[in-house]
């Protein structure tokens, strides 16, 4: 059995875009259609194009199709394809079975879509990878370690007070199917590379509470007891924080710590982040066992408007 763990980034993707003319035209004659082009031939492990009033050949030899049909995309998808439909036009009909949309090769994201060829094949998305660890979105087998890994935490000990101490199996694999696939991110997979041992659970976490009503993102983290005072706290959330920067559009994340924790309050420095104030841990909605307990409120800038 293929261990999870070391799923190399390359994973093979063989790319089949059918299409029509006009499609054909803005995927390789228009510049963005031939950059998108370009990306995706940089990432997948081959690309093929073909015009679909032309093909008589099978498609067994690809695993992700682009076409812009409606009646292609239903076959396909019912002999168990992914089937990407490209749709620039917006009352073009629905395309039934298709797993993903594109609706125009300017705003398309390559990494995006194989990444959802790989959360639809059950393969985890690499984050990001350290020199001792690889950060990666969770999967179902990693569900016992994590359960396990969780219900080790002690309340004021949870760096990042909102993860859960304890999530049912349903729960969770629900958490996984949505989150990454609607956000992008959320709380991922932290291994040791030399052992593919899992240390934690890791990530971004959206939040909206009266501490902020139209939302924010937190960072959460929880470090196995084993792994614990080597640094991996840091180096994941270092790791985190960089792909934050890089890959997604978040501004401002936030970390709400019980001020007991004094490892987590150190970690949060190291990590850059700046106390915003100082509240009960009752004033957004956390339940702790002393009641006097008090978060500290710290953010980290990534991005700030029209720079």
């Amino acid at each position: 059995m293929e261990d999870l763990h070391m799923t190399p980034p390359d994973t093979r993707i063989r790319v089949l875009f059918i299409l029509g003319e006009s499609s054909m035209d803005a995927l390789c004659m228009q510049e963005t259609g031939r950059a998108y082009l370009k990306e995706i031939g940089r990432r997948a492990f081959s690309v093929q194009i073909v015009q679909r009033q032309g093909i008589k050949q099978a498609y067994s030899d690809a695993d992700l199709v682009v076409t812009d049909n409606l009646d292609l995309s239903a076959a396909l998808a019912g002999n168990g394809f992914f089937v990407a439909g490209y749709q620039p036009d917006a009352d073009g009909g629905f395309f039934d079975g298709a797993s993903y949309v594109i609706q125009s090769f300017e705003d398309a994201d390559a990494e995006g879509l194989l990444n959802a060829y790989r959360r639809w094949k059950g393969i985890p998305v690499r984050i990001g990878e350290t020199k001792r660890l690889l950060v990666r979105e969770s999967t179902k087998e990693d569900y016992p370690t994590l359960s396990r890994i969780l219900s080790e935490v002690r309340e004021p000990d949870a760096g990042g007070i909102r993860l859960w101490q304890s999530i049912e199996e349903d729960q969770y694999l629900a958490y996984i199917k949505a989150t990454y696939s609607f956000w992008g991110f959320g709380l991922w997979t932290v291994t040791e590379k030399n052992s593919g041992e899992t240390a934690g659970w890791c990530g971004l976490i959206p939040k909206t509470d009266s501490l902020s009503p139209d939302g924010r993102i937190e960072l959460g983290y929880v470090i196995a007891e084993k792994w614990r005072r080597q640094g991996f706290g840091t180096e994941a959330c270092r790791e985190i924080l960089r792909y934050a920067a890089q890959k997604t559009g978040i501004e401002e994340i936030w970390v709400l710590i019980d001020q007991r924790n004094k490892p987590s309050l150190r970690l949060a420095e190291k990590l850059g982040f700046k106390e915003k104030t100082v509240i009960p841990a009752s004033a957004c909605g956390i339940n702790v066992p002393d009641a006097d307990a008090r978060l500290s409120v710290r953010t980290i800038v990534l991005r700030r408007k029209n720079l």
